[in-house]
């Protein structure tokens, strides 16, 4: 018969882990002030919430009482949680922001275009387009020297590789 593996040793072992990785969180500071901030924070609420639950010379003072690591865990989750909800906003702000990009791009009474070395127009607006004397995405994909008479043609394609080689003056 096998004898079972010794649970209180591996638990022990688990906890000291634990306890030693949540040390070094509370303390390193390659995470910058912004981290030291979230985790000052997330203590100090973790703190008003426990305030109403029980007296703070109840709190347990030794670093291995489960206790203390249950605490550092839930610390640790309210900086999660701040992280998660400042990210949550950040990425709002982005997409509110994306939205006026695109309604300036899209909408601006002059005509853009994005183009490769090539000549291929990668992106358009909704006025480039319609200077072309076409909808957008028929001139996706395509080259602009098509849409350049032919006499000026070699006069474009020598502006366009200057402006890719880095020349400053194109004129």
């Amino acid at each position: 018969m096998n004898p079972k593996p010794n649970l209180t040793s591996k638990a022990a072992g688990l906890r000291g882990r634990a306890k030693h990785e949540l040390r070094e969180l509370g303390t390193k500071q390659e995470h910058g002030p912004m981290m030291a901030e979230l985790y000052r924070r997330a203590k100090a609420q973790l703190r008003k919430h426990r305030q109403h639950k029980q007296a703070k010379a109840d709190a347990p003072k030794s670093e291995s009482d489960p206790k203390r690591l249950l605490h550092e865990l839930q610390v640790h989750q309210i900086e999660l949680e701040m992280q998660n909800a400042e990210l949550q906003e950040s990425r709002d702000r982005m997409e509110e922001l994306l939205v006026k990009y695109t309604d300036l791009y899209d909408f601006a009474p002059v005509g853009y275009l994005t183009l490769n070395e090539s000549g291929q127009i990668l992106e358009a607006n909704l006025t480039g387009a319609a200077l072309l004397g076409t909808v957008r995405a028929q001139i996706i994909n395509r080259r602009l020297v098509t849409s350049i008479a032919s006499f000026s043609r070699s006069v474009f394609q020598a502006f366009l590789g200057h402006v890719f080689a880095g020349i400053k003056s194109q004129i």
